[in-house]
């Protein structure tokens, strides 16, 4: 437990492609007495060699990441969504423990992730079990999300199919945020003066 006053070692910022994770990252940056450092999704991609990464015939795509279209769900919308293969998997699960190593380390850390299954979301909670982490979800309608990823030339129907990333973590959210209804800058400091209550969890009040 951690007393209150503390600056958590971890925030766990998780949601929908284009929820407004990283604005509200940088936001907390501004803000925070401590410094966090930005890592994530997509940095761990960032790292990946384009013939593996996926996004377009790349010939390892299969083993690495590929973005593909799934089937619509009930309301008849297109879903197009990341699908990983083995190598991907290891390339994920060595980047979400050297994560850990950081932390150890003395590091305090804001990752931005958007979890792709449940899987991947429980490893995480089982990693960061010993550490004092904040669990954020941001949230927007699908509507508005999918409107967001098409302005950034995403494949139509991803915006949806990200949405299930806020169900694949096998916990209780410390805290939501709808970047519809609040700016970056209005959720980020909530989220700071919330570590000086006390409390387990944080209220979100008008999101």
């Amino acid at each position: 437990m951690r007393a209150s006053g503390e600056c958590p070692q971890a925030v766990f910022v998780n949601g929908a492609s284009s929820a407004g994770k990283t604005s509200l990252i940088k936001a907390m940056q501004q803000i925070a007495p401590v410094p966090y450092l930005h890592v994530g999704l997509d940095h761990c991609f960032a790292t990946v060699p384009e013939p593996w990464a996926g996004g377009g015939n790349g010939p390892f795509q299969a083993e690495g990441f590929a973005y593909r279209r799934f089937s619509p769900d009930a309301d008849g919308l297109p879903r197009a969504g990341i699908s990983y293969g083995p190598v991907g998997a290891v390339i994920m699960s060595a980047y979400r423990r050297s994560l850990v190593t950081m932390i150890e380390q003395g590091c305090r850390l804001a990752i931005d992730e958007m979890l792709l299954d449940a899987d991947i979301g429980a490893n995480y909670v089982r990693l960061l079990e010993p550490f004092d982490v904040r669990y954020v979800l941001m949230t927007a309608g699908p509507d508005c999300l999918e409107a967001r990823c098409t302005a950034r030339r995403y494949q139509p129907g991803f915006g949806r199919w990200s949405m299930a990333a806020g169900d694949h973590l096998p916990r209780p959210y410390n805290v939501e945020f709808s970047s519809q209804s609040r700016t970056a800058a209005e959720c980020a400091a909530e989220l700071v003066a919330g570590w000086w209550r006390g409390g387990p969890n944080i209220v979100s009040g008008g999101c």
